[in-house]
């Protein structure tokens, strides 16, 4: 499902998918269906949304991203590290 805001200068559609994003658990239990659930506009909208200003939700926007970079990276360098167990695995069998 893609998140859109109706009216940017209200609600910016990232702050609106962060919002969402942070209470996934809770959407996703407002699923129906019995073989393959599914989740519709109508099981979210009345989901609660924090009003905070534009400038505010800028503001959080770019903080989140900021945090958002950094999990990235050490999402890359984890993987980077793992990427060497095999190497140092010869090496250690083979001096």
């Amino acid at each position: 499902m893609a998140v859109r805001s109706k009216d940017e200068s209200k609600y910016l559609s990232f702050y609106l998918y962060l919002c969402m994003k942070t209470k996934q658990e809770e959407i996703y239990a407002r699923k129906q269906g019995t073989c393959q659930p599914h989740l519709y506009a109508y099981h979210i909208k009345d989901f609660p949304i924090p009003v905070l200003s534009l400038s505010k939700q800028k503001s959080f926007v770019a903080k989140a991203m900021g945090l958002m970079a950094r999990s990235e990276k050490a999402r890359q360098q984890a993987w980077q590290a793992e990427e060497q167990i095999p190497e140092l695995l010869v090496e250690t069998y083979n001096p």
